[in-house]
């Protein structure tokens, strides 16, 4: 196997765990969110669940294979007749921003380690940490959280997108001759191809944001180091 293949081999797999860490993750939060605020449909339908099989969609993870940012993973059913009582629309909002603040969350966990091993990905001035030689295993493991947390960040944006996109269909079908369906596939190809046109200067925001977040957790994690005088364990 030539160093070329091999490239591409390692790029296809530390990208497939990190499409699978995203997917699952923000899937079984947003089934448990609606689960507990009301709505069993995602749990009927099998996605209160860490089978990665139930979140993985086909098309979504092929986008993802072929653009390398953009994808998806399969859509958490929810039903909004389900929610009841004063704050329903509220409630049905959570549902939603529960799959981007998930992924979010993944990110920053996932920003955490590289910080606490590797001394982060994108800090200006290189901050100690606990890998003192980089082997190949270490190397390998760096790449998969780089792409673990820049596709939770890039999923967080497109699920963001997609939310608001699923909570004003509805409006939008009824507001217009058009049907539902008709709607929902408009939005998406629109969406799509505006994250195509528009992704560079957004790739720089993602950038922006891990380096915010791990300047974060480097503040955290060294400042739990000095409480508890450990600090001693970088030098």
């Amino acid at each position: 196997m030539n160093l070329k293949t091999a490239g591409l081999l390692s790029s296809f797999i530390s990208s497939a765990i990190a499409y699978v860490v995203a997917v699952v993750v923000s899937g079984y939060i947003q089934a448990w969110f609606s689960k507990k605020l009301g709505d069993d449909t995602a749990e009927r339908h099998g996605f209160l669940s860490l089978n990665p099989m139930i979140h993985i969609d086909v098309i979504g993870f092929i986008v993802f294979i072929w653009t390398g940012y953009i994808g998806w993973g399969t859509i958490v059913p929810i039903n909004p007749q389900n929610f009841s009582g004063k704050y329903k629309q509220l409630e049905f909002a959570l549902v939603h921003f529960s799959r981007p603040l998930a992924n979010l969350f993944c990110a920053f966990i996932v920003l955490f380690m590289t910080v606490v091993f590797f001394g982060g990905l994108t800090l200006p001035i290189p901050q100690p940490h606990l890998v003192a030689t980089m082997t190949p295993l270490a190397n390998a493991l760096k790449l998969i959280l780089a792409k673990t947390a820049l596709l939770n960040i890039s999923f967080a944006a497109y699920s963001v997108l997609m939310s608001l996109v699923y909570m004003v269909l509805p409006w939008f079908a009824r507001k217009t001759t058009a049907s539902w369906m008709f709607s929902d596939v408009l939005f998406l190809i629109v969406m799509f191809f505006a994250l195509i046109a528009f992704w560079e200067p957004l790739m720089h925001i993602f950038w922006m944001i891990i380096m915010g977040l791990e300047i974060m957790v480097w503040k955290i994690w060294s400042g739990l180091l000095s409480l508890f005088g450990l600090m001693k364990l970088y030098r």
